[in-house]
């Protein structure tokens, strides 16, 4: 038997050759307990430092059944007893061989649950809640003396994954932004942990950083082992890196035999489904025929190791990429302000100057993830389609595509324009971590918290529960209001479109610039099956237009990881839709030269309401205000105010990826501006200003010797200029 294989099968003949004991799940604190690791020991961790520039933190899977501990029965592995450390020594060994590659790696010897623990989901619980304070304690003394702030891969098996959910539990924003990805493998992850953990983000591609990988392998789903994926959430293909339906074949090589299997997303069950595998070998205890839960590192090893350094890659690389290259990395990025809100990197915010505290938040945000705005965004392709297909005018991946726009036609009915449960996720996710960065503002003493909104579906929304969820988790007094006299200062999107279409030599430039990258001929080739029917039904440019936009809103729904168009375009076809869709939102919201002071000036009534809720939260106890529009406000805002350079100004609009204007890094679904406001106490007159863009220390263009903080006194300054010849 090779090494890797066994590593991954606890110990059979201990774990059967004992009784299972008689157990009462109130007693199980009071069971034997063999003595703890002390972790400042060399002999309690394996270690293999290669100065790499990350780690990968390790927690095996369960290798101990139970044993005689002082003439007693003990559940629990003894790390200081030799056997059972050379046990969990040959998992640490194999996992630092087959997956470390470059990287630094570091994995504990715990005091983990005896694989006859998991005879029920209480005993098993019980149980590994106290083996899982050993991991926590090693976690801490990790980060403490080995880790010196470098980034990280987090990664467990089984036992181990269940350990990995609860550091992320506890993991605050500090230590998240350098962990690199979380593995989930052989565990569940349910709807109550992805509500309960901000940071458990589902990977949705290969390159993807500051997520969370989560599957499980079994050759149909009945053959699923409850205790282990009952509820579950996570669902990736670790051969293609991808959260549909679509099978991708892989070769196993096991130590007798060669086998070419499949493997694929059950999206109903969120479960790897593997086809072609044959085996004898059954889980211990818990196991079945069919269930693959101990195969699940040995089917997918080189996938699994490519992946953490391709992670890793991406994560030391993040802001040196061309925008090519990010959408190569993760082709969602396409959808522009359509993309959902990024996997929060958990970034610290640097430290106030002495003695500083926050006492405010003004936020001004756009609404969380939701449908297409009209029925007309999903009818229209569908509609061309199924013309074509009731003569016989459709190839085979034209009907393909016909039945999944149907799929997400119905989705989508009569939910137009509504805020998704991704949307709420969101909406409740970055307040949550607004009450965890500012518990001094979100405290008992604070005023009441308020929102305004524009009176539109998601806006509304948004505001509602955002302020529901501070008033559950505060106990908060808030007030909201949804008004359309809000608009003044809310909502100019007409009158800044307008600004742009009476100017007909610029009209002329967009188009131009459009119809450059408009090549949507050989997506139609592939759909439809007659040319000169083509030629007389069919716009190609807009049909494309249309299939990508709908592309490109998918991850927003109920169907993300489960259908896709994206397959239908070249990674060139998406690229250059991304360049006409983000060259759009420019000449229309953005700083196009030739119309820039028309529409920031329509946002000037902002920046003056902003003024006058600083003069308001100056005088009062610490406050919060949240206003929410949509994208169309929220983009010439960020403009106006120059934040990270999104102020620029040209007509060349060939040049915007290079300056940094890029639309899915503005203003994704959840987009947001913050604005936290710093004293030592209400007399201090040496207010600081900190400005965050979707939760991240942005720059503003003016003066500061306390970067990335700015006096007060210099932003009103600096935009009252601003300020002076709109207003006259």
């Amino acid at each position: 038997m090779s090494r890797f294989r066994t590593i991954l099968i606890p110990l059979i003949c201990t774990a059967l050759a004992l009784t299972i004991s008689s157990w009462d799940v109130q007693s199980v604190n009071s069971e034997l307990m063999p003595p703890p690791p002390r972790y400042e020991e060399p002999s309690q961790w394996y270690i293999h430092d290669q100065k790499g520039t990350a780690d990968i933190f390790y927690i095996i899977s369960t290798e101990t059944g139970d044993h005689l501990e002082a003439k007693d029965t003990c559940h629990y592995a003894n790390t200081y007893d030799p056997l059972q450390r050379s046990q969990m020594l040959v998992e640490m060994a194999a996992v630092d061989s087959f997956y470390t590659g470059k990287l630094n790696y570091y994995s504990p010897f715990y005091r983990q649950a005896s694989m006859n623990s998991f005879v029920s989901p209480e005993l098993a619980a019980a149980r590994t809640s106290r083996a899982i304070e050993d991991v926590k304690r090693s976690w801490q003394y990790y980060l403490t003396h080995f880790n010196q702030g470098r980034p990280f891969v987090l990664a467990g098996y089984s036992q181990g994954a269940a350990a990995v959910v609860e550091l992320m539990r506890e993991m605050p924003d500090s230590i998240a932004c350098r962990m690199v990805a979380a593995y989930v493998i052989g565990y569940k992850v349910t709807k109550e942990d992805l509500a309960d953990i901000p940071l458990l983000r589902p990977a949705r591609g290969a390159t993807d950083w500051g997520v969370t990988v989560g599957f499980n392998s079994v050759a149909s789903p009945e053959k699923a082992i409850p205790l282990i994926t009952d509820g579950n959430q996570l669902c990736i293909n670790p051969v293609n890196w991808q959260r549909d339906s679509v099978a991708a074949s892989f070769v196993y090589q096991s130590p007798e035999k060669s086998d070419t299997l499949t493997v694929r997303c059950d999206p109903d069950s969120r479960l790897l489904i593997v086809k072609g595998f044959e085996t004898d070998e059954v889980l211990p205890v818990i196991g079945m025929p069919g269930n693959y839960h101990n195969f699940e590192l040995r089917f997918y090893r080189p996938y699994i190791q490519k992946n953490i350094a391709d992670r890793v890659a991406a994560y030391l690389m993040h802001g040196k990429l061309s925008v090519k290259e990010e959408l190569a990395q993760d082709v969602a990025r396409s959808a522009g302000c359509d993309v959902a809100y990024p996997s929060h990197s958990g970034r610290g915010l640097t430290p106030a100057p002495k003695d500083k505290k926050p006492f405010a938040i003004i936020h001004y945000g756009r609404h969380g993830s939701c449908y297409l705005g009209k029925p007309s965004d999903y009818n229209a392709p569908y509609e061309v389609l199924l013309s074509a297909d009731s003569i016989g005018k459709l190839t085979p991946l034209g009907q393909d595509v016909l039945h999944r726009l149907k799929l997400i036609r119905d989705d989508a009915n009569n939910h137009w324009g509504e805020l998704t449960d991704i949307g709420i996720r969101q909406m409740r996710e970055i307040v949550w971590r607004m009450e965890e960065r500012f518990p001094e503002i979100f405290n008992k003493d604070a005023q009441r918290l308020g929102a305004l909104s524009l009176r539109n579906t998601c806006s509304m929304l948004s505001m509602e529960y955002t302020m529901n969820h501070v008033a559950k988790t505060t106990r908060i007094r808030v007030y909201r209001n949804a008004s359309q006299a809000f608009s003044d200062f809310l909502d100019r999107q007409e009158e800044s479109r307008l600004a742009v279409r009476g100017d007909s030599a610029a009209q002329a430039a967009y188009k131009a610039f459009a119809d450059k990258y408009s090549d949507d001929d050989r997506l139609v080739q592939s759909l439809f099956s007659d040319a000169g029917y083509v030629r007389a039904h069919v716009n190609a440019a807009t049909l494309g237009d249309q299939l990508f936009k709908i592309a490109g809103n998918i991850q927003n729904t109920n169907l993300a990881g489960r259908v896709t168009l994206y397959d239908l375009f070249t990674s060139d076809e998406i690229y250059h839709h991304w360049k006409k869709r983000n060259a759009w939102l420019y000449f229309n919201y953005g700083g196009y030269v030739h119309h820039a002071e028309k529409k920031q000036a329509l946002q000037h009534r902002l920046l003056r309401h902003i003024f006058a809720l600083v003069d308001t939260v100056l005088q009062t106890r610490p406050a919060a205000r949240f206003h929410f529009a949509d994208e169309t406000s929220f983009i010439p805002f960020v403009c106006l105010l120059g934040v990270n350079g999104y102020g620029l100004a040209t007509d060349h609009l060939e040049s915007l990826e290079k300056k940094g204007w890029a639309d899915y890094r503005l203003c994704p679904m959840g987009a947001n501006l913050q604005f936290i406001l710093y004293r030592r106490n209400p007399d201090d007159k040496d207010v600081l200003m900190q400005v965050l863009l979707n939760e991240e220390e942005a720059t503003l263009p003016l003066p500061t010797d306390v970067a990335p903080y700015y006096h007060l006194s210099d932003f009103y300054s600096y935009y009252q200029k601003i300020l002076e010849p709109y207003e006259k």
